[in-house]
């Protein structure tokens, strides 16, 4: 039973590590957003909608950073929460770490009464882009 869990654990560090073993910073620039999300996050890439590609030739010295769709938090209409998914590259330019923070920003009025047919969910959805309209307001409290 311990050497099936230590094959599995194996599988599911080693496969996703030799898959991006050879991305180069010039791939990275110009890959499709669907297909270097997911060669970078596997499945959890598809739900990314933005991404700043690095500027320099050397990963190692520019992250690459993915964006979610906003997501309506339920707390006040109008504010709105997406992920940001920084992936950091060594010197081979493999993957070094992982980070993921939760980001808020208002999509609307969150002042003005609320009307009956108010859905934060289709407000929060509307944003196209939660690199720019994200990070203009604070992060959550920890």
């Amino acid at each position: 039973m311990k050497r099936l869990a230590s094959s599995i654990f194996l599988l599911v560090v080693l496969v996703p590590a030799f898959c991006i073993a050879g991305i180069t910073s010039d791939q990275a620039r110009t890959m499709s957003l669907p297909k270097l999300a997911h060669r970078l996050l596997g499945e959890s890439g598809a739900i990314m909608i933005d991404v700043d590609r690095p500027r320099l030739s050397n990963l190692e010295d520019d992250p690459i950073r993915f964006y979610t769709h906003a997501m309506a938090t339920g707390s006040q209409f109008g504010l709105c929460a997406a992920d940001w998914v920084t992936v950091g590259f060594n010197e081979k330019q493999t993957i070094e770490s992982l980070s993921a923070e939760r980001r808020y920003g208002v999509a609307g009025d969150m002042y003005h009464p609320p009307e009956p047919q108010d859905d934060s969910r289709k407000l929060c959805a509307s944003v196209k882009s939660t690199k720019t309209t994200i990070p203009r307001l604070m992060r959550k409290p920890r």
